[in-house]
C-alpha cells in the first residue's frame, strides 16, 4: 500500500489561538550568535543548528520536522513513500519564487538535491542524505526522490541543511557562499565578517498567517556574532539584542533577576568533548590516548563549568536519545593509573590542546591542562578564531581539539555519519577504520528501532573502547529573549523558526 501524507497549512502552524492575539507588523529583530557560518550555502556549513539558525532566514525544505518531531509541509504540500521505500514523490507548492525571481518547480528540487550528493562538491551535508541516488522531475510540480536503500537517517537529512532549496541560477554564480538566495522568509542584505549577517523582509513570501496576513511581520532581521557571553547578556539587557543562543549555567540567576528578558528553554544540550588526531604521532597510539583520558577528571570538570545542572554521560549521546544506554563505560579518571601509564610509555612531549575562543571552551581547555599536568604531561592550550581552527583540525593539523556538539540531533546519523562516517566531511579526529563504518553503515541502512539502537550502541562501545574521542559532559543551554518577543518557534533541531516572530505592544 502507498502511504500517503498530506497537510494543511493550519496544521504546519501548530499555533495556539493566544498566540495570534494581536501580531504586529514591522520592526527589526536584533539576535545574538557565539558562531559565526563559514558559508551561508547550506550544504557547505560545519555547524549543524546553530548554521540553522542562519540558513532558515534563506531557504526552505520540502519538508521540515518541527519541535516534536513530526513531518511538516513547506515547499512540498503533500507527499508518497513507495511501499518499498525506493523513493518518495512530492507534490510541490506552486506560485513560489526565489529571492532573485526566478520560478521555484520540480527542475529547481533536482538541482538543489543532486548538487548536495554531488561527489565532485565533496559537501559536508552530503552525508545526510547518503541514501538519495537520484531525482526525477515527473511535472512541473511533482518530483520523486530515489533512494538506493531507504533507511532511518534520509528523512531528517532531507528536512535539514542538505535538502534545503537554492536558486538553480544563484547557486551557478561565483558568490553564492556569500549571497544566499532561497524562497525563505527573509532575503539577504548584507555579511559583515564577524560582525554581523542582515537580512530583509521577502514581500513575496509565500505564507500567511491563519488571518491570511503575509508573513513574515518583521521587517529586518540581523544576527550578530558576539562568542562573549557577557556582552551577548549586557546587550540583551540594554535592549540593543533582543533574542540570545546559548548562555552558560552560571548566568542564569542574573538573567532570571533582571527585567524585560527571560530564559527560554531549549530541547537540546551541548556535549563537551576532546578529538584525538589518530592519524599521525602521538594519538596514533591508542594507549596514549587512553592514558590521557584517565588524568581527566570529568565530574569536577562538570562541577565547575555547569554548577552540578549538567550530566556525566558515557558518549556524547544525551539520555533522552533512544540510542542511549548508560551501562556503557568511558575511561574512568584515575590519577595514580595515568601517571604510571605515562610513564610506561615514557611519553613526554608537549601536547597542545587547539581550543575555539568562546566560553567557556577556553576554561575547559586550561582545567583540562592543569589535570593533564598533574599526570606529568606538558600542555599547551592553543586558542583559535573558530574558522581558522575548523580549518586546522579539518586538516588533521591537531594533536588533540576541544569541541561542542549540540545534541539531540533530529536522528543519531546526524551526528555518527556525518562526523564519523565513512564520508564524514567533519571527521575532527581523522580517524578510519572499515569495521567502524560497516557498524554505521548497518545502523543508517536499518529501519526498525530497535535493531538501529543495538547497532548504534555498538557503535559506542568501538569509540569508547578505541578512545578516540574523550567525552567529556552534557551541560543545558537556554536562550535569552525580550519579554516583548513573540512567536518564536523552533525546529526539531533546537534551531529558530523567525516568519511568526513580533513584538508585542
Amino acid at each position: 500500500m502507498i502511504r500517503a501524507i498530506a497537510f494543511g497549512l493550519a496544521l504546519a502552524v501548530g499555533i495556539s489561538p493566544a498566540a495570534w492575539a494581536q501580531p504586529l507588523q514591522g520592526g527589526e529583530l536584533v539576535a545574538a550568535s557565539d558562531l559565526e557560518p563559514v558559508s551561508l550555502d547550506p550544504i557547505f556549513g560545519n555547524a549543524p543548528s546553530i548554521d540553522g539558525n542562519y540558513y532558515n532566514l534563506f531557504y526552505d525544505n520540502l519538508f521540515y520536522l518541527d519541535a516534536d518531531s513530526v513531518m511538516q509541509p513547506e515547499l512540498a504540500t503533500s507527499w508518497t513513500i513507495a511501499e518499498d521505500g525506493s523513493s518518495m514523490t512530492f507534490q510541490l507548492r506552486e506560485g513560489v519564487t526565489f529571492h532573485d525571481g526566478t520560478p521555484f518547480n520540480a527542475a529547481a528540487v533536482e538541482y538543489s538535491i543532486e548538487r548536495a550528493i554531488d561527489p565532485a562538491l565533496n559537501a559536508p551535508h552530503s552525508t545526510d542524505i547518503s541514501a538519495v541516488s537520484s531525482v526525477d522531475v515527473l511535472s512541473e510540480y511533482e518530483v520523486r526522490i530515489n533512494f538506493d536503500g531507504f533507511n532511518g537517517a534520509v528523512i531528517p537529512g532531507l528536512a535539514n541543511e542538505a535538502g534545503m532549496i537554492v536558486s538553480p541560477t544563484a547557486a551557478q554564480k561565483e558568490g553564492f557562499s556569500r549571497h544566499p538566495v532561497g524562497t525563505g522568509p527573509f532575503r539577504f542584505v548584507d555579511w559583515r565578517s564577524g560582525d554581523r549577517v542582515v537580512a530583509e523582509r521577502n514581500p513575496d513570501y509565500w505564507r500567511n498567517d491563519n488571518k491570511g496576513d503575509a508573513l513574515p511581520y518583521l521587517d529586518n532581521v540581523t544576527i550578530r556574532i558576539i562568542p562573549n557571553t557577557a556582552v551577548k547578556i549586557l546587550e540583551a539587557r540594554s535592549g540593543e539584542v533582543q533574542l540570545v543562543d546559548t548562555v552558560q549555567v552560571q548566568d542564569f540567576p542574573a538573567i532570571e533577576a533582571a527585567e524585560g528578558i527571560e530564559l527560554i528553554k531549549k530541547p537540546t544540550g551541548i556535549h563537551q568533548f576532546l578529538a584525538f588526531n589518530t592519524s599521525k604521532s602521538p594519538f596514533d597510539n591508542v594507549e596514549l590516548r587512553r592514558a590521557v583520558l584517565m588524568a581527566i577528571d570529568r565530574a569536577a570538570i562538570e562541577k565547575v563549568v555547569s554548577k552540578g545542572y549538567g550530566t556525566l554521560t558515557p558518549t556524547l549521546v544525551p539520555p533522552s536519545e533512544f540510542i542511549y544506554d548508560d551501562s556503557l563505560e568511558p575511561t574512568p579518571f584515575d590519577l595514580d593509573s595515568a601517571i604510571a601509564a605515562r610513564k610506561a610509555l615514557g611519553f613526554n612531549e608537549t601536547i597542545t590542546i587547539s581550543v575555539i575562543q568562546r566560553d567557556p571552551d577556553t576554561q575547559i581547555a586550561q582545567i583540562i591542562q592543569a589535570m593533564l599536568g598533574q599526570a606529568g604531561y606538558d600542555v599547551k592550550v592553543e586558542i583559535m578564531e573558530r574558522g581558522a581552527w575548523v580549518e586546522n583540525v579539518r586538516a588533521a593539523n591537531h594533536e588533540i581539539g576541544l569541541l561542542r556538539i549540540n545534541v539531540p540531533r533530529i536522528d543519531p546519523s546526524m551526528i555518527f555519519t556525518s562526523l564519523m562516517g565513512r564520508n564524514a566531511g567533519l571527521n575532527f579526529a581523522a580517524f578510519h577504520d572499515e569495521g567502524f563504518y560497516d557498524l554505521i553503515d548497518a545502523a543508517d541502512a536499518a529501519v526498525d528501532r530497535e535493531v538501529r539502537r543495538e547497532l548504534y550502541i555498538d557503535v559506542q562501545k568501538f569509540l569508547l573502547d578505541q578512545a578516540v574521542y574523550g567525552f567529556l559532559f552534557l551541560r543545558p543551554i537556554r536562550d535569552v529573549a525580550a519579554t516583548n518577543l513573540e512567536g518564536l518557534r523552533r525546529e526539531a533541531s533546537g534551531t529558530w523558526l523567525l516568519d511568526e516572530v513580533y513584538f508585542s505592544e
